[in-house]
């Protein structure tokens, strides 16, 4: 004859999480949120330097275009500009080459207020 025993589940095994467990999560959490901020900064940042590269490089670009369209004049030349609702410093600077009708363009093209050229280019333009 089999018997069956009744089996009484206790109040112990009922009961939900430990404070322990509890901070322990709320430790593991807020480490993966705080990483997701530095991270997302780290991103925002990244975005805003690669903006201002590109628009730097455009505007050094048009200025090369432009050099290539007119004699230019041998000597720095340094002009402000507004693009995409920023101010832009740009510095050009000429030099004569060993060629009689081939000069050197260095540009330097900066945000207004900055230390450093966000993008800076040498090309060669001739005269014809």
């Amino acid at each position: 004859m089999l018997r069956r025993q009744n089996v009484t589940v206790s109040s112990k095994h009922n009961r939900g999480f430990t404070l322990l467990e509890v901070l322990i999560a709320l430790a593991i959490f807020s480490i993966c949120a705080l990483t997701l901020l530095q991270q997302s900064g780290r991103s925002a940042r990244q975005t805003s330097h690669l903006e201002t590269k590109l628009m730097a490089s455009w505007l050094a670009d048009n200025e090369v275009a432009s050099a290539q369209l007119q004699i230019p004049n041998i000597g720095k030349q340094s002009r402000h500009t507004r693009f995409a609702k920023r101010d832009w410093e740009i510095e050009r600077e000429t030099r004569k080459t060993q060629q009689a009708n081939l000069f050197q363009l260095t540009i330097r093209v900066s945000p207004s207020g900055g230390d450093q050229p966000a993008h800076q280019v040498r090309a060669y333009v001739g005269r014809y």
